[in-house]
């Protein structure tokens, strides 16, 4: 299976659960982890981790479409952070999620590339995924006497 082609219509639970054999994240090559997958992640369920975007102050955890539409009027009238490159619509790049043991994911990098996409009406991200709950393998390497 392609990473682009069937997994891009699974949910991020599916994707996940069925994935094969765990892609590789960006730390692999530091961490020689498992803990990393790659999906196509539903928009809608996309929660925050931190509570500032850029300095404009965020709820934390809540739904990333909530806080775009509490935050509606601030991206129309330009005074939300980026607000111009959010309302541009543009295929976005991969984003980074971690999901916690309850299965929620949190974005904790591409924050405004979440919210370009659910202004512009993108019901779909590509970004890799650090499962918090899963065990951690790490290579030992042996340094010396």
């Amino acid at each position: 299976m392609d990473l682009m082609g069937s997994w891009r219509t699974a949910s991020a639970a599916e994707a996940t659960s069925h994935w094969l054999e765990h892609t590789k994240g960006p730390l692999d090559s530091l961490y020689y982890t498992e803990r990393w997958c790659w999906s196509g992640l539903v928009v809608q369920e996309l929660r925050a981790a931190h509570a500032e975007f850029r300095g404009w102050p965020l709820t934390k955890h809540a739904l990333l479409a909530d806080l775009l539409k509490e935050n509606q009027q601030f991206v129309l009238d330009g005074s939300f952070p980026e607000a111009d490159d959010i309302k541009r619509a543009f295929q976005p790049a991969a984003i980074i999620t971690l999901r916690d043991r309850s299965g929620e994911l949190y974005v904790t990098d591409g924050l405004e590339r979440t919210f370009m996409s659910l202004w512009n009406g993108i019901d779909r991200i590509d970004g890799y995924i650090f499962d918090e709950g899963s065990e951690r393998f790490v290579a030992k390497h042996n340094k010396g006497p």
